[in-house]
């Protein structure tokens, strides 16, 4: 090539150069206007004429992205990858577009794990990249893989010490560990470092109405409701927003008229807020207004859990069935399907043959409830059927309101195998069973759930024979308290829930926190007290010492949040008084 050629050449690349370089502040000013097409349009354009010109390729990617096509994004930034190399922004905008790919596939792991892979890499290239170490602890906490979200966490803040955003992050992935203390320390600490931070304002407000700090968390949410009232999403990942935060916290004050018109500003935002919907449900439940609460309580549906419908067969609505086989699924917890069997025999008069899918340690009780054909417990292969329908829909479609809860009990029965495990008296007395502890996997454990040392003032009852009906995580605490003496392990003697009933049936009362063996004594019209937190699940309602459920139950509520000690001082005075009337 001679000296002419080149100098021309030279010519052409600086003109093709300037005219990349216009075209791109061209299309970046388009993307800051928010013109997303014009700016694709015009990032295209540059990389025709700079194919390796790697800020229009992270910017296309970001635009795609922003325009809602990932796929797209992800085509254009892993193409540049291989053109470029190691960019640290290209490979953040790739995760970024793998993320959000991931959450709109269902939280898909094979996206959401590239995305991780991605953060990775650009950590690994500039390991000061905030916004990688962000979005990698997030990803980590959606993929369930919380151990390594927290070792992250705690190595990028070593090199963000003051990043209020890392700091919440934390918070709550400590949080969904039930580390709840050191949850709400980062949170703390998050506001420490920028105090109007919303997010760790949410965040706090949401921990401390969860663990039953009901006045500060009012006053949190008060807040941010002032600061921003047209704001109807949530300031994080996971966060109801503060419309919808502050009408649980009403709730759980017990100003459900308060709490209505909090949800009501929440979905007038936004008329598809998940927990404004329903927390509304539960508004109208607690407040015995099942007419309108058993519908509005089929939000459910839109939050991740059991109670998605096992089959893609129609879902019944109530209608005469004709002898179709309908598949009743039961959701969430053993205490739900045994309180909720009640209308398995008004199903079967509907002419339909019930089959009912459980959990298996209540498969043998729940198969002696009248009109029930089948009981499986295999959700993955459920037995042949015409129709289905959730446990949980059928006061809906029975229309149930509190004057025609079917509440005649017993609607459990005995097996043989329980009547053969029915615990023998072999002291004279009033024979009373505990159980203090419920799943601790439930949200609410903390606050429904209670020590033992609280239950210790029952056994001190003249005449009373104390027996424990704690299961597993729990039972420790009669030795740890040094009450052996006073209470028997009955609890590790007992198998299933049929075992269980059978003990049931030798006991003069049970004396429970709000667990599934309240449930399970009520079916079995064995009286039973139960303990409830002052914010009560919703179908203990409130105020009431009574339930419409169960005809054998009495009711204990906290009269303060937090209040243990007042709740089971009733309790004593009328066990007291009830083994006195039984001697």
């Amino acid at each position: 090539m001679n000296e002419g050629q080149k100098t021309t050449n030279a010519t052409a690349e600086d003109g093709a150069a300037a005219l990349a370089g216009a075209a791109f502040a061209q299309a970046l000013a388009d993307h800051k206007a928010g013109d997303l097409e014009s700016a694709i349009r015009g990032y295209r354009d540059v990389l025709g004429a700079a194919p390796d010109h790697v800020d229009a390729l992270a910017n296309l990617g970001v635009a795609l992205r922003r325009a809602g096509r990932n796929e797209d994004a992800i085509q254009v930034m892993t193409a540049g990858l291989a053109r470029c190399g190691d960019a640290p922004d290209l490979r953040f905008n790739l995760g970024n577009a793998l993320r959000d790919a991931g959450r709109d596939a269902g939280r898909d792991p094979g996206h959401l794990a590239a995305a991780v892979e991605q953060y990775r890499a650009v950590l690994r290239l500039a390991s000061g990249h905030l916004g990688a170490a962000i979005n990698l602890g997030l990803t980590l906490k959606t993929l369930g893989r919380t151990d390594e979200a927290l070792a992250h966490y705690k190595a990028a803040i070593a090199h963000h010490p003051d990043d209020h955003e890392l700091f919440n992050n934390l918070g709550s992935v400590l949080w969904e560990r039930r580390r709840f203390d050191a949850a709400i320390a980062c949170f703390r600490r998050a506001l420490a470092i920028r105090p109007g931070f919303a997010p760790g304002r949410s965040n706090l407000a949401l921990g401390r109405n969860v663990l039953g700090q009901y006045d500060e968390a009012e006053v949190l949410y008060r807040a941010l409701t002032e600061d921003a009232p047209e704001d109807a999403s949530g300031n994080s990942e996971g966060d109801s927003g503060a419309w919808a935060g502050l009408g649980q916290t009403l709730i759980n004050l017990g100003r459900l008229d308060e709490a209505m018109a909090a949800f009501d500003k929440a979905l007038a935002l936004n008329a598809e807020e998940v927990d404004a919907l329903l927390g509304r449900a539960r508004a109208l439940l607690l407040a015995g207004r099942l007419a309108e609460g058993w519908p509005a309580y089929k939000a459910r549906r839109r939050k991740p859990g059991d109670w998605l419908p096992v089959t893609d067969k129609r879902a019944w609505d109530g209608a005469p069935l004709g002898g179709k086989r309908i598949l009743v699924y039961g959701e969430q917890g053993f205490g739900d399907v045994l309180q909720f069997a009640r209308y398995l025999p008004l199903v079967a008069e509907r002419g339909g043959q019930v089959v009912l899918l459980c959990q298996r340690p209540i498969a043998e009780l729940c198969a002696t409830v009248a009109g029930v054909a089948e009981v499986a417990t295999d959700r993955a292969k459920p037995p042949a059927h015409d129709v289905q329908c959730s446990i949980m829909d059928l006061p809906m479609h029975f229309g149930t309101v509190l004057e025609t809860i079917p509440a005649q009990t017993p609607y459990l029965r005995l097996p043989e195998k329980a009547r053969r495990h029915v615990v023998a008296r072999r002291r004279p007395g009033f024979h009373l069973g505990l159980a203090w502890r419920g799943n601790a996997a439930h949200w609410n454990d903390r606050n429904r759930s209670c020590p033992l040392r609280h239950f210790a003032p029952l056994l001190a009852v003249k005449g009373v024979v104390g027996h424990s009906l704690q299961k597993g995580p729990g039972a420790e605490e009669i030795a740890a308290e040094g009450l052996a003496p006073l209470i028997g392990d009955l609890g590790s003697r007992l198998g299933d829930f049929t075992d269980t009933a059978g003990a049931l049936h030798n006991l003069d009362l049970v004396v429970t926190v709000d667990t599934a063996l309240a449930h399970l004594a009520g079916a079995l019209g064995r009286p039973a007290w139960v303990v409830l937190p002052y914010a009560p699940d919703w179908r203990w309602m409130l105020g009431r010492e009574d339930s419409p459920w169960y005809p054998s139950m009495r009711l204990f509520r906290q009269p303060a949040p937090g209040d243990w000690a007042g709740a089971f001082a009733a309790v004593e005075a009328a066990l007291a008084e009830g083994v006195a009337a039984h001697t």
